[in-house]
């Protein structure tokens, strides 16, 4: 997604672009996890409410063929942005009945995947007991959910039922994503304690490694570790380093942690002369590194 201006900018898959080019669905909807996205979205959703003159482009993610077409309307709807532009063909605008119902088609596409990328960092993000029973029971609920909603697109269902339907897929999209931030702050709890006694290496966390650095906490996180372990032959030649985890402000620790897990690699290194270790962690890390080695 790019914004320039008065145009905002998507990608669509080859199937989808041809229903928004020809007019068949004249409207996408669009969710981001990227916060800078999302915020993208909000001010251009506001700047329309204050001049309409918005467009937005479609691009074919395959072909690169693009679109362009005047916004008319900018909503947001159970957690994501809903564009829509008027289409002209030879009967006039689009009919209604169709850009409603390819509406809900595609809120349907969105929302299981939605549901279904949740669950994903709901396991990862190792809930308790209550919150595994609640995250089964949403899991029924929205496979029901999903089976009325195939019947409404084979026309076995009414269009009232369904719309409820999307909605309650909503509130459950929204309990889930709740389950995740409760479970991803205790786990963040858990993490910055064990830092705060003292630093970590990989396998000394209190869980299973997933996705340290990402954890979002008031405390800053950070790491020893050289940069290009993995590819640096120059750095390799020294051995495996192993990476220390600790809370910004806790240097000294972190460097004593550093030292004694890498006694044997660091051993190797030529700390008189300029080396691959040097270029390869923050220059007042490695001056601690090298008094402390010198020291012994």
């Amino acid at each position: 997604m790019k914004v320039k201006d008065d145009l905002i900018m998507f990608k669509s898959d080859p199937e989808m672009f041809e229903k928004e080019k020809d007019g068949r669905k004249p409207n996408t909807i669009r969710w981001s996890y990227d916060a800078d996205e999302i915020a993208q979205m909000t001010i251009f959703a506001r700047d329309f409410k204050k001049d309409c003159q918005k467009y937005i482009q479609i691009e074919n993610s395959v072909t690169g063929e693009t679109f362009v077409r005047r916004l008319s309307d900018i909503s947001f709807y159970g957690g994501v942005y809903v564009f829509s532009w008027l289409v002209t063909n030879g009967q006039g605008v689009m009919n209604s009945e169709i850009a409603s119902s390819s509406l809900m088609t595609e809120s349907l596409h969105l929302l299981t995947r939605s549901i279904s990328s949740n669950c994903i960092l709901a396991r990862q993000a190792r809930l308790d007991h209550d919150s595994t029973r609640e995250l089964q029971t949403l899991l029924w609920a929205s496979r029901d959910i999903h089976r009325l909603l195939s019947l409404w697109n084979a026309g076995e269902v009414a269009d009232g039922l369904a719309k409820s339907c999307i909605e309650s897929a909503c509130h459950i999209a929204e309990r889930i994503r709740e389950l995740v931030t409760a479970g991803r702050g205790r786990k963040r709890n858990q993490l910055v304690d064990a830092l705060r006694r003292g630093p970590c290496t990989r396998k000394e966390l209190p869980y299973p490694y997933q996705g340290v650095m990402n954890l979002a906490s008031p405390e800053a996180i950070m790491k020893i570790k050289p940069a290009g372990t993995r590819t640096n032959a120059r750095i390799n030649r020294y051995g495996r380093f192993e990476t220390v985890y600790y809370l910004q402000g806790d240097e000294d620790r972190a460097v004593a942690k550093f030292i004694q897990v890498n006694a044997e690699p660091l051993g190797k290194v030529d700390f008189g002369r300029g080396n691959a270790l040097q270029s390869g962690l923050p220059e007042d890390i490695y001056q601690k590194i090298k008094e402390q080695m010198e020291a012994r």
